[in-house]
C-alpha cells in the first residue's frame, strides 16, 4: 500500500513538475529569478571526498530557516562534522553562501523524485539528515530509509494553516512520518499537534525555537548605515526638527498599499520621518517604487546608492538587494515586521528585538506563533 501511495504521489509530482515548466521560464524572464532546476536535479552534483569526519545534512527552506540553525550548524563544524546545508529557495541558497562560505557545503535540495532523491544521497553519503520545520518530503524520507540513513525533525511545527490538511491526510501522511526517527517541536502546540497525527510520543520532544538562539551583532563596517543615512538627510534640515527613521521589513504583495497612507499620516505630524521599505521580494521593488511615486514619496533604490546628484535625497530608501535587512535594523527608530497584515504567516520579530528597537506586527503572525505571543506577554 505503502509503495502504491508513493508511486502515486512521484506521478503527480512528474505532472505538476511538467505543467508548471512554462510558468517557471516566464518567471525567469520577467524576473530573472530561476527554479534552478538543474541543480536541484543532481546530475553535475559532485561527490563528497573521502573523509574520516561524519557528515551532517541540513536543510533549510529559505533565509528564516538558514538563519535560525546557524547556531546549530557553526557548533556542528567546531564539533568536527562536516556540514551539509540545502536550500529550496534562491534567496536562501545566497544567504546560506554568505553565512556558511567556511564552515559549510551549501547545495538546492533535490526535486522529491526517487532517482533524483538516491542521487543525492549516494553522492553525498551523509550519515544523518536534519530537517527543518515541516519539511516531509514522502520520495526523499523513503530514499534516505532505505539508504540507512537516520533523519529527525529539528525546529519543527506545524502552522495553522497546514494543520488542518494534515489531519486530513494523517493515514497517507503516516507512513512517512514512521520513516523519521525523531522530532525536535518548538513548542508545546506543535508537539501535541505532531502527536495527533500519529507520531509515538517517544519520538517528540519540546525543544524550543533555535531562532531565539541566532545571535545579532552590529556590523562592525558601518559603511552601509553611513550610506542610508547620507541618502535620507534633509535637504534643509530644521535643527528643531527630529530625524526619525521607520523600517518595515519583509513586507508582502498588498501590505505597501496599507502601509503608504500610514506613512503619510506620520510624515504629517513627524517632518523629520523617513521610510526603509524592505520588500520580502526584491523582484517586487519596481511595482513597490510605481506606487511610492504616485503618492508622491520620493524614493532611491539601494542599489543606486549613493546617489550621483544632491536633489536624489529621498523620503524612502526601497531596498532592492538580498540580505542586508540585519545591517538596516540598528538605524531604524521603529521597526514594522512584515507579512502580517496579510494574511502570509509573518515574519520573525526576534532580529530586530535583538537590537532592542521597538516593534510593530499585524494579526497574521501564524508562522511565529508562540514568538509572537510571548512578545505580547511580556509587553515587548
Amino acid at each position: 500500500m505503502y509503495r502504491t501511495l508513493l508511486s502515486l504521489y512521484s506521478l503527480g509530482y512528474y505532472l505538476a513538475l511538467a505543467f508548471s515548466l512554462p510558468f517557471l521560464y516566464l518567471r525567469k524572464s520577467r524576473t530573472g529569478k530561476g527554479a534552478h532546476l538543474k541543480e536541484r536535479m543532481g546530475k553535475s552534483l559532485a561527490p563528497r571526498p573521502p573523509s574520516d569526519r561524519k557528515a551532517i545534512w541540513i536543510h533549510a527552506v529559505s533565509v528564516g530557516e538558514v538563519k535560525a540553525i546557524a547556531p546549530l550548524a557553526n557548533l556542528l563544524h567546531s564539533k568536527g562534522f562536516e556540514v551539509l546545508i540545502s536550500t529550496t529557495t534562491e534567496t536562501g541558497q545566497q544567504v546560506a553562501k554568505d553565512l556558511f562560505k567556511d564552515t559549510a557545503r551549501v547545495l538546492f535540495f533535490p526535486l522529491d523524485l526517487p532517482g533524483v532523491c538516491r542521487r543525492f544521497l549516494e553522492n553525498l553519503t551523509p550519515d544523518l539528515i536534519l530537517l527543518t520545520e515541516t519539511e516531509f518530503w514522502p520520495n526523499f524520507i523513503h530514499a534516505a530509509s532505505q539508504a540507512g540513513v537516520p533523519t529527525m525533525v529539528i525546529n519543527g511545527r506545524i502552522s495553522d494553516r497546514s494543520y488542518p490538511r494534515y489531519r486530513r491526510t494523517a493515514r497517507l501522511l503516516r507512513p512517512v512520518l514512521d520513516r523519521i526517527e525523531h522530532f525536535c517541536m518548538q513548542s508545546r502546540r506543535d508537539k501535541d499537534r505532531i502527536l495527533s497525527l500519529g507520531v509515538p510520543e517517544e519520538k517528540v520532544n519540546w525543544v524550543g525555537n533555535l531562532k531565539f538562539d541566532y545571535r545579532l551583532e552590529k556590523p562592525k563596517d558601518n559603511s552601509l548605515e553611513e550610506l542610508i543615512r547620507t541618502a535620507l538627510r534633509s535637504e534643509a534640515p530644521d535643527r528643531h526638527e527630529e530625524q526619525l527613521i521607520w523600517l518595515c521589513g519583509s513586507t508582502r504583495d498588498g501590505e505597501e498599499d496599507l502601509l503608504v497612507p500610514v506613512f503619510l499620516h506620520l510624515k504629517e505630524k513627524h517632518p523629520g520621518l523617513k521610510w526603509i521599505l524592505v520588500p520580502r521580494h526584491p523582484h517586487r521593488c519596481g511595482k513597490v517604487r510605481e506606487l511610492l511615486e504616485g503618492s508622491g514619496i520620493r524614493s532611491i533604490l539601494r542599489s543606486a546608492l549613493p546617489p550621483e546628484t544632491e536633489n536624489q535625497k529621498a523620503d524612502c530608501i526601497l531596498v532592492d538587494t538580498i540580505g542586508e535587512l540585519l545591517h538596516l535594523y540598528p538605524l531604524a527608530d521603529l521597526v514594522y515586521v512584515g507579512g502580517s497584515l496579510v494574511p502570509t504567516g509573518g515574519q520573525n520579530p526576534i532580529e530586530p528585538a535583538a537590537f532592542g528597537k521597538p516593534i510593530l506586527f499585524g494579526p497574521h503572525m501564524e508562522n511565529f506563533h508562540e514568538i509572537a505571543k510571548s512578545f505580547v506577554d511580556s509587553y515587548a
